[in-house]
């Protein structure tokens, strides 16, 4: 005759790699004739919805069930022989913690000094292309005062605002964008943001802006206005504020 027990269930940890852990469920095994075990798991207490037949054994890893991170489960077994299945024990609760490394950081930019703590908010637009310099260098002045040099990588990240820094102006802004070796450097757009959230912007071709060199309409995508330019070999575009 088979024999109804209770099962007890515990989870114990281990170490799997130094940023997450799993979890095995281990239990004492039912008195009678068992063929084996079925474990169930879902999100209710009361109802565990799903279950999987683990075989004659008195443990099993919940890392081998398809589970989402960062939610709480309930988990129950119950043994079974020729003659049926017994009651599941009381369940136990487990959350699986969170295994997926966070995405790479992006917007990264190189200050050449700590200037960059003020109340005004300085953006860059430029266009992605192929031939892109990944070092850009981006002087940014109060007037004749040089605040910051800012290395940008304008393969990445283009068609969107860049924030390069925040800094304290007394007289006017000025962007400087400085073309460096033969790979094409772009100038699309500037925006300053205060501390209230006022936007100024200057687009490339407008009044306030002026540059050195040869510069031409680039056919770089996701310009800001109406176009973008490029240039190479020491140019440079002001954008003054």
């Amino acid at each position: 005759m088979y024999t109804k027990s209770f099962i007890a269930v515990l989870i114990t940890y281990f170490s799997l790699i130094s940023f997450c852990s799993a979890a095995t469920l281990v239990w004492d095994a039912s008195t009678g004739t068992v063929d084996g075990y079925k474990v169930y798991y879902g999100t209710s207490a009361t109802n565990p919805s799903e279950s999987v037949n683990v075989g004659n054994v008195t443990q099993y890893a919940i890392d081998s069930l398809p589970l989402s991170e960062n939610v709480q489960y309930y988990f129950c077994v119950s043994a079974y022989n020729t003659a049926g299945e017994s009651d599941p024990c009381a369940p136990v609760a487990y959350t699986p913690s969170d295994t997926t490394p966070p995405t790479p950081p992006i917007g990264l930019v190189a200050h050449a000094s700590s200037a960059s703590n003020g109340n005004t908010e300085v953006a860059l637009w430029w266009t992605t292309y192929s031939n892109r310099s990944s070092n850009v260098p981006v002087d940014i002045y109060d007037g004749a005062n040089l605040l910051d040099t800012v290395t940008v990588d304008q393969k990445t990240n283009g068609g969107q605002w860049n924030v390069l820094g925040s800094y304290t102006f007394s007289s006017q802004p000025k962007v400087v964008i400085r073309a460096v070796g033969s790979d094409s450097t772009c100038a699309d757009a500037v925006k300053l943001t205060d501390s209230n959230g006022n936007e100024s912007i200057i687009d490339n071709g407008a009044s306030g802006t002026s540059y050195t060199g040869t510069w031409k309409i680039s056919i770089g995508t996701s310009y800001y206005g109406s176009q973008s330019l490029f240039s190479s070999d020491g140019a440079t575009y002001t954008f003054a504020l």
